[in-house]
C-alpha cells in the first residue's frame, strides 16, 4: 500500500468539462470515477467480519 503512494490527493468522483471541437456548442460535463485496488482494505479474518455483521 505504501509502495505506490498517490502523488496528490484526488476526489473519488470528479467532474470535468469535455471541450467540443465544433464551434457554438457549450461544453458538456462528464462524471469520472477514479479508484485503485490498493485503496480497498480486506481484513485477514474476513469471516469474523461477516458473522459480526449478520447479528
Amino acid at each position: 500500500r505504501k509502495e505506490n503512494p498517490r502523488p496528490e490527493h484526488r476526489e473519488a468522483s470528479a467532474v470535468e468539462e469535455e471541450k467540443l471541437a465544433a464551434g457554438g456548442q457549450e461544453p458538456k460535463q462528464v462524471a469520472m470515477s477514479i479508484w485503485r485496488s490498493e485503496d480497498f482494505y480486506v481484513p485477514e479474518d474476513i469471516s469474523a467480519e461477516f458473522s459480526a455483521l449478520s447479528r
